[in-house]
């Protein structure tokens, strides 16, 4: 009965322990659609990387070492934030080239060998060294990732903050042609009997 709850996931029965439940990773999140007008490279480019982070967080699963899985799942989840950004606004591609064609590409190759070698039964002092650095190597592009994503939101920061300034030098030069003055004008007019 224990080796059919396990297998099957069967209730177990009264006296049983439960079946043990798999690492709970990173669900896949949705990917967003991208605009009607993106070009065929950048929609692919976008598309691989996609799967590129799903590949990692699938090897991901395969690690035995809680802290450096659930290191992976943050890179992942900072990966698909940074994607959903350049889905929303494909223009900041260039932005992203490395995080595109370098930084992920790492964090692919890392993990997949950080996996392998974890895995092994026998290794030697070097090889638990390499391990170390690796989880090491982890952080940095974890770090790399933030970066690349405070720099997409801080596009769109300055953005909103340009579109603001047009809009006040807009409004002011609208109310100059009109002989009005401006909230920002009636404070400084020199009032009467002053």
């Amino acid at each position: 009965p224990r080796y059919r709850a396990i297998m099957f996931g069967d209730a177990p029965r009264h006296g049983l322990e439960a079946p043990p439940q798999p690492p709970r990773l990173l669900e896949q999140l949705e990917r967003p659609q991208l605009p009607r007008d993106v070009d065929e490279a950048t929609a692919e480019l976008i598309e691989g990387a996609h799967d590129r982070v799903q590949s990692i967080l699938d090897m991901a699963s395969a690690l035995d070492k809680p802290p450096v899985r659930e290191q992976v799942e943050r890179l992942c989840h900072t990966a698909e934030k940074i994607l959903a950004e350049l889905a929303r606004e494909p223009r900041q591609i260039e932005l992203a080239r490395a995080f595109l064609t370098y930084y992920l590409e790492a964090a692919y190759r890392i993990v997949e060998r950080y996996a392998d070698l974890s895995r092994r039964a026998q290794r030697s002092p070097e090889a638990d060294e390499t391990l170390s650095r690796a989880e090491l190597s982890l952080q940095s592009i974890q770090r790399s990732f933030d970066q690349q994503l405070a720099a997409l939101l801080q596009r769109d920061v300055i953005d909103l903050d340009s579109e603001i300034a047009l809009l006040e030098k807009t409004v002011k030069m609208d109310s100059l042609m009109n002989g009005r003055s401006g909230p920002a004008d009636e404070g400084s007019r020199p009032q009467a009997g002053a």
